[in-house]
């Protein structure tokens, strides 16, 4: 039903995706110039670089880059504690709300309210006949072809594009892979390493109730992560300060691809190391 207005789509979605490989490029600048620029001024923005630099200054890092004419900032939070605490300094000192992967642009451009933002963005949407659910199939297709000239001219007037909205909250989803080596390998390595493997194993345990990691995956986990323990207890001292510096994801993934250090087995069963122990219970 769109075919006579294929020319006009084709220039629409060649636009659109000159427009998507536009790419923001790495800009050279030094991170005290990025501070300064990130903190001047006054408002919630500026003071919530402030208080980054301020109290965390070996914890984040600003990464600058150019994107259409722009500088933009990245802000590189190394310590998920942070976010934790932010909105005790949002309260006290009225500074923005902090997301992972933040990127602030440097554009002056000062988004409209959000009540206007969601009038234009509908405005849009029923003026192009996008998702306008109420009209009829056959007269959205007419309208969209008698609009498509349209709008393939309004991509570049600024006023016929929806206007940038505003972020309200932003929510992660955490795959059970993700979870298990991040909070359960990663995080405890310090754990293990330091206090041994029934230390590590209350850990996890927590670690269960803390993440609501379903009862059903729980004994596959327990068994994969005890393990683990057990490996790490039998490595080197180069593999363990392989481990103390980070460095997991080679012995961590060899283990799960299914090698084993016999080295893992109690002391006090040593000597059984090497044999087949058959128990048989003659009572009765």
């Amino acid at each position: 039903r769109l075919c006579a207005a294929d020319g006009a789509k084709e220039r629409v979605l060649a636009r659109w995706a000159a427009v998507a490989m536009d790419e923001p490029r790495v800009e050279q600048m030094s991170q005290e110039s990025a501070w300064e620029m990130a903190c001047r001024g006054h408002g919630p923005l500026p003071t919530l670089f402030k208080l980054l630099r301020t109290l965390y200054p070996s914890k984040v890092k600003l990464k600058t880059y150019s994107y259409r004419g722009a500088t933009q900032i990245q802000i590189d939070v190394r310590d998920d504690q942070i976010f934790y605490g932010w909105p005790m300094h949002m309260k006290a000192f009225g500074a923005a709300p902090l997301f992972r992967g933040m990127v602030v642009s440097f554009d002056g451009h000062v988004p409209a309210a959000l009540d206007e933002t969601i009038r234009s963005a509908s405005r849009v949407c029923d003026e192009r006949c996008f998702c306008n659910a109420k009209r009829p199939l056959d007269e959205c297709s007419t309208t969209i072809s008698q609009h498509a000239g349209d709008l393939d001219a309004g991509l570049t007037k600024p006023d016929a594009l929806p206007k940038p909205v505003r972020i309200l909250g932003i929510s992660k989803l955490k795959c059970l892979n993700y979870l298990q080596r991040t909070f359960g390998v990663r995080n405890l390595l310090p754990t293990l390493l330091n206090r041994g493997v029934e230390a590590y194993m209350g850990q996890i345990e927590l670690f269960y109730q803390k993440w609501s990691v379903p009862e059903e995956h729980r004994p596959r986990l327990s068994s994969m992560f005890l393990g683990w323990a057990h490996e790490v207890a039998a490595m080197s001292p180069s593999e363990r300060q392989s481990l103390e510096r980070g460095e997991y994801l080679q012995l961590f993934e060899a283990y799960l691809g299914g090698a084993r250090r016999t080295s893992h087995v109690p002391e006090a069963l040593a000597p059984l190391r090497h044999r087949a122990l058959l128990l048989v219970n003659l009572t009765g």
